[in-house]
């Protein structure tokens, strides 16, 4: 039975992006090989299984947790972790590694895969979101190559990097990993020119993201709010808003730089589409942060919602309750155009071939709309100013019938693409670590 650890991709964050990049990964391997045993490493306080819905089928993976928490159990910590891994790569005698394994857990499910998978959730192997954050994601990726075990880069995005520090880490693990996937074309230009070698080996290829894959399902019951009156509406615009970037980042401060006010832009642009056109506007979440919290998409919808519902009364709702991701990618494909600022959602349209503007404000969102050939459609808060925003939307919104049918196509190749590719990638790191095993 072949054995796959899979990290950076957890199910029970609240960010449906991450479970999205987890479950689409799962299915995929689950699909080529359904006797395929999958672990996924992730950080929680306890370890275990959990029944996945893979759409029109499900399995049950094991969870094998570590902690950050200083009250957690050494055994269990990743620095202790990590720090086995150090003593288990200097010490050459296999009766003592043999011991070290046998008494961790997390070390034990690494040394019996066959390979190890690593996705960073889509956009973490970069020190965006800060330096701390980045080192911590990085530990596992060290802990792994320090065994001696294949490490395959899922597609993802890479950098930026600000710090020095980061870079010299990036440029480590992308250079020892045995597969580098990189869901834009520019990352794979930027692990090439890091390797600095022209002996690359073919290990460093451009692959669509894996949420490309992922089903759909659409709930029996959808709680919306306000209830439509009537039937579905003939036309409906779908509105991610993102909780992070409505609160101006974990700093509060405006901590991606945008150039344009997100909470004047997204309420600016809801107002214009009621003006504009004569559909119904949804927004919907996804990710669900604490009430609250600074990650709260809901929290962000409802602010929308009540400025907007007494003035166009009947024509803008709201998603409400929890939806899983395959759920939410199921009310997505109810919309017949789509903007977001939370990369995931933007893919759960891109991939039904519903036109999608995303309002962006980092460099990952330019890199997957051009691998679905619809670069243009991305409104990168960063640079632009208000106006300019609003005016590319309700151009991309007059063009989405023109659009559709061709954007149904490219996704119909993207998903193929990515099944070969992931398929491939694990295939040939199980057998390099065979080979290196039979050394």
């Amino acid at each position: 039975m072949r054995k796959i650890c899979l990290m950076g991709a957890a199910l029970d964050t609240g960010n449906m992006g991450v479970s999205a990049l987890a479950v689409s990964t799962i299915k995929m391997l689950r699909d080529q090989d359904p006797q395929t045993e999958i672990s996924l490493l992730v950080s929680r306080r306890s370890g275990g299984e959990e029944r996945v819905n893979l759409g029109n089928s499900s399995c049950t993976v094991r969870l094998v947790n570590y902690r950050l928490s200083p009250k957690a159990r050494i055994e269990e910590h990743i620095f202790w972790i990590f720090f086995l891994s150090l003593v288990y790569r200097a010490i050459p005698m296999k009766v003592l590694r043999r011991r070290i394994i046998m008494h961790n857990t997390w070390l034990r499910a690494v040394a019996e895969a066959e390979s190890v998978g690593s996705i960073h959730g889509g956009d973490s192997f970069s020190d965006i979101y800060g330096l701390k954050r980045f080192m911590l994601g990085v530990l596992p990726d060290l802990a792994v190559m320090l065994m001696g075990k294949e490490l395959v880069l899922l597609p993802q995005t890479y950098g930026p990097y600000s710090s020095h520090i980061a870079k010299i880490i990036f440029r480590h693990i992308v250079r020892q990993a045995s597969c580098v996937l990189s869901r834009d074309r520019a990352g794979v230009q930027l692990v090439i020119k890091s390797i600095a070698t022209s002996k690359t080996h073919g290990k460093v290829r451009f692959c669509p993201d894996v949420a490309f894959t992922l089903p759909a399902v659409v709930p029996e019951k959808i709680e919306i709010v306000p209830a439509f009156s009537g039937a579905m509406p003939t036309e409906m615009i779908g509105f991610n808003i993102n909780g992070l970037l409505y609160n101006g980042g974990y700093t509060r401060a405006n901590m991606f730089g945008l150039r344009v006010d997100y909470k004047d832009l997204v309420l600016e642009a809801a107002e214009t589409l009621m003006e504009k056109t004569s559909a119904h506007l949804l927004l919907v979440p996804h990710t669900y942060g604490q009430p609250g919290g600074v990650e709260s998409d809901p929290d962000a919808c409802r602010a929308i919602l009540q400025h907007l519902e007494k003035k166009h009364r009947g024509r803008i709702h709201m998603i409400e309750g929890f939806y899983d991701q395959s759920e939410l990618k199921g009310i997505i494909s109810l919309c017949d155009f789509f903007i977001g600022s939370r990369m995931h959602s933007c893919i759960a349209a891109l991939s039904q071939g519903i036109p999608t503007v995303g309002i962006a404000y980092s460099k990952k969102f330019i890199g997957v709309f051009e691998s679905a050939g619809v670069g243009e459609f991305v409104i990168d808060a960063r640079l632009c100013d208000k106006r300019d925003a609003l005016e590319t939307l309700l151009k991309r919104y007059k063009t989405r019938n023109q659009i559709a049918p061709v954007l149904k196509a490219t996704s119909a190749t993207l998903k193929r693409t990515v099944q070969d590719i992931v398929g491939q990638s694990f295939n040939s790191a199980g057998y390099a670590t065979k080979q290196h095993a039979g050394k």
